[in-house]
C-alpha cells in the first residue's frame, strides 16, 4: 500500500463542500480565510523584517520523540534564510534576490521536517470552501469551512475552523488515506499574541488518529530591522536554485503507482524518497533518505520512478522543484 506526501508543505487542505450553500456561502468562506491571513501572515508584502525561533519536538508510531530548533531571519520574499537543526541532521535555506542556496548534511531526513519548514506559514488553501458548522474546539468557539476532497473514502471529514471571538486559524484537519485505511490529521494553533499589528500562534499541535505526532512552540519572535548582510551570503557546499518571487505552486502527483508486494517483511515501514521533479513531470535524482531497509529500498526507489506529475510552476511558468515523498509498506 502507498501514502504519497510532498514534504515541503504544510497542509494543503482538501475538503468536502455542500450543495446546499450558494456563492454566498462561498464569498463568505473566502472572507474568513482572507480576515485571518490579514490577521496572522507576518510575511505579507510590507511587513516588517523579524527573527524567530521555534522549539519543535517530533513523536513517532513509537512513542519515540526527536527534538530540534527551527531558526528563521524574514525581510522579504527576496531575503530570508531559514536553519532547522533535528537531531543530526541540519538543513539550510538562503535566498538574496532570484538565488536560493540549500545546504543539508545529511542523506537521512528526519520524518515531518518538511511540516516544521512551513508551519509557522499561514497556507494557502485553494478551492472553493463552504461555511459548515458552528462546534467548540478545545474550549474556542469556532466556524469551520468544508470542501471537496481527493480521498476516495466518503465521507472524506476535513475542513479549516476560525476563532469566532477574533477570526484567527485555530484548527485544520484533512484525511490521508492509507491503502484502505483514512487517517484523521488534525493541527491545532494556540496562544495567539500581538506581535506589531499581527495575531500569530506561538503553539502548534498535530495529530494523527488522536496520537501527538508534532508539537512546536516559538520561544523568539521579535523585530529584525537591519539583520546581518552575512547572514544572506550562499553557505559553502550549498546547491543553487531559482527564488520564485510570484506564487510558487508546488508539483501535483497525477500517477502514483505503490510498490510491488515483497515477501522480505512483515509490519508497517515508510521509505522516504528525495526526487527533483523536471518540467516535464517526471522524477530524476532519486535517493532514500530515511534509514536504508534492505529489500524495501529499491521497491520504494522503482515505484517512484513511475510517478507522473504535474510539475511546479512559478507565476504560471513550469519550474524544477526537489521534493521528498513518502512511499508506505504493509497495513
Amino acid at each position: 500500500m502507498t501514502r504519497f506526501g510532498i514534504l515541503l508543505f504544510g497542509f494543503t487542505l482538501l475538503l468536502p463542500s455542500s450543495k446546499a450553500l450558494g456563492s454566498e456561502g462561498d464569498a463568505a468562506a473566502s472572507a474568513l480565510i482572507d480576515h485571518a491571513r490579514q490577521l496572522s501572515d507576518i510575511r505579507a508584502g510590507g511587513a516588517p523584517p523579524f527573527r524567530l525561533q521555534m522549539e519543535v519536538k517530533i513523536i513517532g508510531t513509537d512513542g519515540t520523540a526527536m527534538r530540534g530548533v527551527y531558526t528563521e531571519v524574514w525581510v522579504s520574499k527576496a531575503q530570508w534564510r531559514r536553519e532547522l537543526a533535528v537531531g543530526n541532521f541540519r538543513k539550510i535555506q538562503v535566498t538574496a534576490g532570484r538565488k536560493r542556496w540549500l545546504l543539508d548534511n545529511s542523506t537521512v531526513i528526519p520524518e515531518r521536517t518538511g511540516e516544521i519548514l512551513t508551519l509557522s506559514e499561514f497556507g494557502k488553501f485553494p478551492g472553493k470552501w463552504k461555511s459548515s458548522t458552528d462546534r467548540e474546539v478545545n474550549g474556542v468557539s469556532v466556524h469551520c469551512l468544508e470542501r471537496e476532497t481527493d480521498v476516495g473514502v466518503s465521507p472524506p471529514k476535513s475542513g479549516l475552523c476560525f476563532d469566532k471571538a477574533n477570526g484567527t486559524l485555530a484548527v485544520q484537519f484533512q484525511p490521508w488515506q492509507l491503502g484502505t485505511r483514512i487517517v484523521e490529521r488534525v493541527c491545532s494553533y494556540s496562544d495567539y499574541q500581538k506581535f506589531g499589528d499581527r495575531l500569530f500562534a506561538m503553539s502548534y499541535e498535530c495529530d494523527e488518529d488522536k496520537h501527538s505526532a508534532l508539537q512546536a512552540r516559538i520561544v523568539e519572535l521579535a523585530a529584525a530591522p537591519e539583520p546581518d548582510p552575512a547572514l544572506f551570503g550562499k553557505p559553502e557546499g550549498a546547491k543553487e536554485s531559482v527564488n520564485c518571487l510570484d506564487s510558487v505552486e508546488p508539483p501535483k502527483a497525477l500517477y502514483a503507482p505503490g510498490p510491488r508486494p515483497t515477501k522480505y517483511f512483515s509490519g508497517r515501514f515508510v521509505i522516504l524518497v528525495s526526487a527533483v521533479i523536471g518540467t516535464d513531470g517526471e522524477p530524476h535524482n532519486l535517493r532514500i533518505t530515511s534509514e536504508p531497509r534492505s529489500g524495501l529500498d529499491d521497491a520504494a526507489l522503482e515505484a517512484v520512478r513511475q510517478w507522473r506529475f504535474k510539475p511546479a510552476s512559478c507565476g504560471g511558468e513550469s519550474m524544477e522543484a526537489e521534493i521528498v515523498v513518502r512511499v508506505d509498506f504493509g497495513h
